[in-house]
C-alpha cells in the first residue's frame, strides 16, 4: 500500500474531500480498513458528504459486511438519488443479504438514468435468476452482452441460468466464451464442470474441475465435483482423495468478485443475524420468548403487522427452513452456523385462517424479522411449533441486545401482542364451535365461525306469553343497558 502513501502523504489540507480521496487510494490498494478510517474522518469533518458514504460502503462490500454496507449506500442514495452507480452498489448489497427485488427495484432505477450500462443489466439479470424468473434474467445477460461483448460475467451467468433450466448443452458455449474472456475466473471453469458433467462428459469435467481448483484451491464444490466425476469414470482412489480433501476443507464459501454475481438463493441465517447486530456479537443477545394457543393466530398475526407497519423498521423479512427440525426451529438455532443442518432463508409461507369475513387472514407459518425500533435493532422469529409433525402451538421469539434499552424493547414489542390476543378482534361478537375437521377448502379452521342467517320477528314460531317473556327479560334489558352501567349494576346474563 506504500503506492497510495506517496499518493497522499504530505498533503497539507485535510479536508473532506482530500480524506475522501484518500480512503479511495486504500481501497484501490486492497486495504479496505484503512480506508474506511479516511472515509469515517471524511465523515465527521462533512456529515453529508455523499462520496464519502459510497467510498464507505464499497469498503465494508470488500469486507464482505454487506449490512453496514448498505446502511452507507442507503446515505449515499439518499444524498445521491440520480447517481447510476451508488444504486447500482446498493442493489449489488441488497442481493448479497437476500433481498433479490429491492435490488431489481434499484436496478430498474439505475438502467432509468444509465440505459447503456452494461453491468447494470447483468446485475438485475442475476437478481431476478436468484429470484427463479430464469426467462427474463437471460433478457438482461443478453442485453448485457449486446452493449459488451468483451464482458465475460453475462456470458458465465446466461450459461448459469440454462442449466438451471436443464439446458446444459446450451450451457456450455456460455462457459466457453466466459472462459475465453475470463480464463483466470474459477467459477466459469466449475461451472462448465457441472455441466459436462450433466451430460456425461466426465473426462472434459475433470480438466475443468482440476482448473478450477488450481485457481482457488480452496474450492470445496470443484473437490466434490471432480470426485464425482472420478467416481463415474471408475477412478476410485482419485475419488476418495479429493471427497477427503473436501472434506478436511470443510463446507463451500461462496466465491467473490468485482461485480454481481450469483450468488446462493438461500442465504443462511446465521450470516444475516450477525450482520444485522454487528458489531454487538451473538454472543451479547438476550432471547426472551411468549407462546401462544394455535387458536389465536388470527390476532396474533393481525398485531404483527400493525407494529411492523406503525411502530418499527424492518429490513428483513423471510421464511426459515432447515432440512431435520423434528422439535421446531429455535432463535438460538439460528445464531449459529451449523455445516451440516444448516438454517436456510426461504420464501415466507401463509396459511389462510377463516375468522368468518369475506376474507381470510394470511399468517405465517413461520417467519424472521430483522428490526429496528428506538434506535434499538432486534429480531423476531415466529413459528408455528411442532414436535413430530403435531402442532403445539405458536411461539414468538425476540433477540435484542442483552442491556435495559434491549429489554424494553422486546418487553414492548411482545406486551402488545399479548394485548392484541386478549382483545380477540378477529372473533368478537360471532359464534364459534371449536373443532377439528377436514380442510375441504384449503383454508385452516379449529375454530369454525358459524354465519347464522337472519330471521324476522314475525317468523318466529312461539306462544305469544314466550315471546312477551323474552321481549322484557331481553330485548328490553339489552336496551336498558347503558343506564345500569352508569347505576354501576351487572348487565351479563
Amino acid at each position: 500500500m506504500g503506492e497510495a502513501t506517496e499518493r497522499t502523504d504530505g498533503l497539507e489540507s485535510a479536508d473532506a474531500e482530500t480524506l475522501v480521496g484518500r480512503g479511495f487510494d486504500w481501497l484501490s490498494g486492497g486495504e479496505p480498513d484503512r480506508a474506511i478510517e479516511e472515509f469515517d474522518a471524511s465523515l465527521l469533518l462533512d456529515p453529508e458528504h455523499g462520496k464519502a458514504f459510497f467510498g464507505r460502503g464499497q469498503a465494508w462490500r470488500a469486507k464482505g459486511e454487506f449490512a453496514r454496507s448498505l446502511r452507507d449506500l442507503d446515505e449515499a442514495v439518499r444524498l445521491k438519488p440520480d447517481d447510476s452507480e451508488v444504486l447500482g452498489y446498493r442493489a449489488y448489497a441488497r442481493h448479497r443479504l437476500g433481498d433479490f427485488m429491492g435490488a431489481v427495484a434499484d436496478f430498474d432505477r439505475a438502467i432509468d438514468i444509465a440505459p447503456q450500462v452494461a453491468w447494470l443489466y447483468n446485475g438485475r439479470g442475476t437478481s431476478l435468476h436468484a429470484d427463479d424468473d430464469l426467462e427474463a434474467a437471460v433478457a438482461d445477460y443478453k442485453r448485457a452482452i449486446a452493449l459488451n461483448p468483451n464482458y465475460s460475467e453475462p456470458f458465465r451467468n446466461q450459461g448459469m441460468a440454462l442449466a438451471a433450466n436443464g439446458e446444459y448443452e446450451a450451457a456450455i458455449p456460455n462457459y466457453t466464451e466466459a472462459i475465453r474472456l475470463n480464463p483466470a475466473d474459477p467459477l466459469s471453469h466449475l461451472y462448465r464442470a457441472e455441466a459436462r458433467c450433466q451430460v456425461e462428459d466426465f473426462e472434459a469435467a475433470v480438466i475443468d474441475f482440476s482448473e478450477a481448483i488450481r485457481l482457488d484451491p480452496k474450492q470445496v464444490r470443484a473437490y466434490q465435483g471432480r470426485a464425482a466425476a472420478w467416481e463415474a469414470l471408475e477412478q476410485d482412489e482419485e475419488a476418495e482423495a479429493d471427497y477427503v480433501q473436501a472434506e478436511r476443507l470443510g463446507e463451500d464459501e461462496p466465491m467473490g468478485g468485482a461485480a454481481v454475481a450469483v450468488t446462493e438463493r438461500k442465504p443462511q441465517i446465521h450470516a444475516l443475524i450477525q450482520a444485522h447486530f454487528d458489531p454487538t456479537p451473538v454472543e451479547d443477545l438476550t432471547i426472551t420468548e411468549r407462546n401462544f394457543p394455535h387458536r389465536v393466530r388470527a390476532d396474533l398475526q393481525r398485531a404483527i403487522d400493525r407494529v411492523f407497519v406503525g411502530q418499527a423498521t424492518v429490513s428483513f423479512f423471510c421464511g426459515v427452513r432447515k432440512t431435520h427440525a423434528f422439535d421446531g426451529i429455535s432463535l438460538t438455532e439460528l445464531l449459529v452456523r451449523n455445516r451440516h443442518n444448516p438454517s436456510e432463508s426461504v420464501p415466507p409461507l401463509y396459511e389462510e385462517i377463516n375468522i368468518g369475513e369475506e376474507q381470510p387472514v394470511r399468517c405465517l407459518k413461520n417467519g424472521l424479522w430483522l428490526v429496528e425500533a428506538d434506535e434499538t435493532r432486534f429480531v423476531v422469529f415466529l413459528e408455528q411449533h411442532t414436535q413430530f409433525h403435531k402442532v403445539e402451538g405458536m411461539r414468538i421469539q425476540v433477540a435484542a441486545p442483552n442491556d435495559p434499552q434491549g429489554f424494553r424493547v422486546s418487553q414492548d414489542f411482545l406486551n402488545r401482542l399479548e394485548e392484541a390476543v386478549q382483545k380477540a378482534e378477529s372473533y368478537r361478537g360471532k359464534i364459534l364451535s371449536l373443532e377439528q375437521g377436514d380442510n375441504y377448502s384449503g383454508k385452516s379452521s379449529g375454530i369454525l365461525v358459524h354465519r347464522l342467517s337472519t330471521v324476522e320477528r314475525e317468523q318466529v314460531i312461539l306462544p305469544s306469553s314466550t315471546l312477551e317473556l323474552l321481549e322484557r327479560n331481553v330485548v328490553r334489558f339489552i336496551g336498558l343497558r347503558p343506564r345500569l352501567n352508569k347505576l354501576g349494576l351487572a348487565t351479563k346474563f
